[in-house]
């Protein structure tokens, strides 16, 4: 069964926490709804990487939703950090997602959220290739 889980660093252990985030889901929903729609269709034509689905024009940027496409079970990941707060949502594979010291498995259907400045990034891939959706809000936007 899908399941989303919201980790808010400053919350005990990880906890999820359910509240105060009914902002970012509808900001999110949309988002995501429609970048679902175009990762579903054209997805089989990326390669390997992250590709960026839109972008804005202007001083500052909002946010920025990716496709993320892995397909080498064997690669090691970096960790990754940057300022805002991340969505991440699993269109196919599986993997384990790491945020912070804690390890989240994550099969299709499922998705993340989590603040970007804690060290974040695929710990290791399951089922391959794995298609995700990622979309970064940040937090200064206008």
């Amino acid at each position: 069964m899908p399941q989303c889980l919201i980790v808010d660093s400053a919350s005990e252990n990880g906890a999820s926490r359910n509240h105060s985030y009914r902002w970012l889901y509808g900001v999110l929903g949309l988002y995501a709804a429609a970048f679902l729609v175009y990762a579903e269709t054209w997805a089989f034509t990326f390669d390997e990487g992250y590709h960026l689905l839109a972008a804005q024009r202007g001083p500052r940027k909002a946010f920025e939703p990716f496709l993320v496409t892995l397909s080498d079970a064997s690669e090691v990941f970096p960790g990754f950090q940057h300022p805002g707060t991340e969505f991440i949502y699993l269109l196919s594979g599986s993997l384990t997602y790491r945020h912070g010291s804690h390890s989240y498995p994550l099969a299709p259907g499922d998705s993340l959220s989590f603040r970007g400045e804690v060290p974040h990034g695929p710990e290791t891939l399951g089922k391959v290739p794995i298609r995700m959706l990622s979309i970064i809000i940040y937090d200064d936007a206008p």
